[in-house]
């Protein structure tokens, strides 16, 4: 697991890796609507084949709206446990 704070750093972490897959996280943007942490086309410009799975505090519905188009391997509702999460990224994987 490789954790970063901003787009800049997520991309060069993830290009640098040979991680599977990558967790999208939604977060308020402003008050009002959301927005993905960083952009999936960056990720598949890096990596075509990666697996995202997409995390947010926000219905799966309303969430993936902002996916729409995109090829998402899954969604996990915040909070979510540490079991969770890899229970999901297992089926993601494979």
């Amino acid at each position: 697991m490789v954790r970063v704070h901003d787009q800049q750093k997520s991309c060069a972490a993830f290009g640098r890796s040979q991680i599977p897959l990558s967790a999208a996280p939604v977060y308020p943007s402003n008050g009002r609507t959301h927005s993905p942490f960083f952009p999936l086309p960056e990720l598949r410009k890096i990596r075509p084949e990666v697996k995202v799975v997409v995390s947010s505090g926000y219905s799966e519905a309303e969430t993936m709206t902002l996916f729409k188009g995109q090829r998402v391997s899954g969604f996990i509702k915040k909070p979510y446990t540490s079991k969770g999460l890899a229970k999901k990224v297992k089926v993601c994987v494979g």
